[in-house]
Parts: structure tokens; C-alpha cells; sequence
């Protein structure tokens, strides 16, 4: 039995890679090993983890520490610069993390936060990245630090620079998240189908914390231009922050404006997505950043034909026309509008037919048990 720490520095969301996070710290406590969830502070991420019957350790971390980057005028950092100072003077006192052999990373503004204490634990790091957002003093300072990188997609590779990648290429790895895919709840699918007014077209869905990143108006711009007047298009998701109330308030205004009322369908965040997912036929993603997209491996589970921006982890997912259509230009590219519009336009019947093949391939590529064996093979150098 091992002892493992996932520390993931974002306490309050509960979005996908805290969600994966939790997903493997679960399925390497079923297999045996002792296994602690920690962040900056006790609220919705550690609340969940207990739930899982997982261990929970808060850090208390100063709230000004966790303020977004959005935030830092000049005096903001000079305050910031004292408190970080403060709180690795305050973790080397109070904070104890030599119980554990493994102290995997979920992101990387941890590696900033906890610097002194993971410099003394440095031959137990597991840098888990999960998306491609380089930074480049710390994105540096955590593969030094880090006795293995493991990258959720192969587009991840890009948070290293050219001279990290050869002098860390025998620590880094590439493992993908897996699920355990429930069956849909049949009474819910009906309770759903019956709510929706009008079915005789075609029916969109997307799936996403609303937010620019997102980028739900680009999906709703899109659908208008590409979908007939009996098509459908399931809006489904929440803001998870109030930055992103603006954006949401932008979304109803233009959904109005092009007078979709009658076919964009608002859903708040909900845990039957996999039922929505299962009465539609295309999915929509237009997100500008990802590390490995987990609603379109899911939508791809449920049967849907998956049309999506060029985004860091999607040629992991989908490797032919009959699973789904890439652009190839990314989200903010001036093109990607008019390429994204023709891409769904060129979907023809014989590619949706095949909800089949895409259940099966998903199921095969991002199964679960692969995923915990996988991560035990590297952590541990296990031979599963």
C-alpha cells in the first residue's frame, strides 16, 4: 500500500480536472492505497472528496494568494509577494507532508503556492498537467521539481519548452483520463424527451461552464447559421463565478436577438448530461483551452458526432470522420467561424448513423481500469 497526496489549488470548482482528480484518487483508494485530497482551502473540492470517503487536508492558503491574475495592479503584487513570503514561512512550520510517498500536482499554480515544501519533498512530485497553459518561470521550476510529468494529451507537451522536453524526456508520460461509463437512467431519457417541444429536426447539444473560454456565443452564432427552423440546440451549463455573469447576460441577449428562443434550449448545470447526451445527435465545442476535452470523450460515448475547434487534446479523441470533424484552426483564429459553420453543414446521415462504433471505440480507449493501472505503473513503476 501506498501513501498518496493530490493537491489541487482551485478549493472551490468542481469542473473537469479536479473531477478526474478525484475520479483516480478514488479508484487508487479501491485498489488499497491510502490516499489524501488537499487545497488551499476547505469548500466545495475538499467537501466532495470527503464525500468519497477520501481524506481531506486544507492548506490555508490567504485568500489574496488565490486571487486571479486579472487582479494584479501593481500594489496587488507587492501585497502578494509579502503574503507568499508569509505562507512558505508559515507551511515549513505547519505543514508536514513526509507520511507521503507520492504527492501528485493537479496544477500548476500549486508549484508557485507550496514551493518550499515541495522543494523538500522533491523526489516524490508527480506533475499531473491538464492543460496546456505554460508559465514559463514556474512551468520550469515544476519539472525540476517533478520526478515524473504526466500529460493528460499529447498537445500538453507544449506547457515544456524544447530544451525541458529532451532533458526531462525519460520523466514524462502520456496517460489519458478514463471513466466509468453508467448507463443513462431510462426515465429520465423519457421525462427529458417530453419536455423538449418540437424534435422533428436535428438536435444540438453543448456542455461547458458558461464562460468566454468556452465560447458558447461562437456556438450560438454558428447554430444560427447552420441549423434548419426544426433543429435544436441544448444550451447546458452554469457560470461557476461572477466574471462570467456578464458573459451569460451576452448569451441571452444574442439569443434573443437572433430570436432562438424557440430553439436554443438553456439547461443549468445538471447530472444527467449523459441522458441529454443521449437524445442528441451533434455535439458542438467551439473552447478556446482545454488539456484533454472530457465532454467530448462523454458525448462520444452516448453516440453524438462530435464538431469541435482545434483545441490542445482533440486529435487524441477523434482520429476519423465517422467519429467526428476538427476544424484546423483554432477558436480565435479570424477563419475559424466560417470553417466551423461548413463543418457543420457537411455532416451528413451516414456519419450519425455510426453512435455504435463511437461507444465502442470510447469505451476501449478511456476505460477506467486502464487509467488507474496506468497511473500505478508510473507513480509506482508497477508492472500491471
Amino acid at each position: 500500500m501506498k501513501k498518496l497526496l493530490f493537491i489541487d489549488s482551485y478549493y472551490t470548482g468542481l469542473n473537469g480536472a479536479p473531477t478526474s482528480m478525484l475520479s483516480l484518487a478514488l479508484g487508487l483508494k479501491l485498489n488499497g492505497h491510502s490516499v489524501t485530497i488537499s487545497s488551499t482551502k476547505f469548500d466545495g473540492l475538499l467537501t466532495k472528496a470527503e464525500g468519497l470517503d477520501l481524506n481531506a487536508k486544507s492548506l490555508n492558503t490567504p485568500t489574496v494568494l488565490l486571487r486571479s491574475r486579472k487582479d494584479f495592479s501593481l500594489t496587488n503584487k507587492i501585497i502578494y509577494m509579502f503574503v507568499l513570503l508569509y505562507y512558505w514561512i508559515f507551511q515549513l512550520i505547519k505543514i508536514n507532508f513526509n507520511k507521503f510517498d507520492t504527492i501528485c500536482i493537479n496544477d500548476i499554480r500549486s508549484f508557485l503556492l507550496l514551493f518550499p515544501i515541495l522543494l523538500l519533498n522533491k523526489n516524490k512530485i508527480i506533475w499531473y498537467v491538464r492543460i496546456n497553459e505554460r508559465i514559463k518561470i514556474i512551468s520550469s521550476l515544476a519539472a525540476f521539481l517533478s520526478k515524473e510529468i504526466i500529460l493528460i494529451s499529447s498537445d500538453c507537451i507544449d506547457v515544456l519548452s524544447h530544451t525541458e522536453r529532451n532533458k526531462y524526456s525519460k520523466k514524462i508520460s502520456i496517460l489519458h483520463t478514463g471513466f466509468n461509463f453508467n448507463e443513462v437512467c431510462k426515465e429520465k431519457v423519457i421525462e427529458i424527451e417530453k419536455s423538449i417541444p418540437n424534435k422533428n429536426g436535428k438536435v444540438y447539444v453543448t456542455v461547458g461552464s458558461i464562460c468566454p473560454r468556452k465560447n458558447q456565443m461562437e456556438i450560438i452564432q454558428s447554430f444560427n447559421e447552420a441549423c434548419g427552423n426544426d433543429d435544436l440546440l441544448l444550451l447546458i451549463g452554469s457560470v461557476t463565478s461572477n466574471e462570467d455573469l456578464i458573459y451569460e447576460n451576452e448569451i441571452n441577449s444574442k439569443i434573443s436577438e437572433l430570436n432562438l428562443e424557440n430553439q436554443i434550449i438553456r439547461v443549468p448545470h445538471t447530472p444527467y448530461v449523459h441522458e441529454y447526451l443521449s437524445i442528441s445527435d451533434i455535439f458542438l465545442f467551439a473552447s478556446h483551452k482545454e488539456g484533454l476535452p472530457r465532454v467530448a470523450i462523454e458525448a462520444l460515448h452516448s453516440g453524438c458526432f462530435v464538431c469541435s475547434s482545434l483545441v490542445d487534446g482533440i486529435r487524441d479523441i477523434i482520429d476519423d470522420s465517422n467519429k467526428g470533424l476538427v476544424t484546423s484552426v483554432k477558436s480565435n483564429d479570424p477563419l475559424f467561424h466560417s470553417e466551423f459553420v461548413n463543418k457543420i453543414l457537411s455532416i451528413d446521415k451516414s456519419q450519425l448513423s455510426e453512435r455504435g462504433l463511437r461507444k465502442k471505440y470510447i469505451s476501449k480507449k478511456f476505460g477506467y481500469d486502464d487509467f488507474i493501472s496506468g497511473f500505478e505503473k508510473i507513480a509506482f513503476n508497477k508492472d500491471v
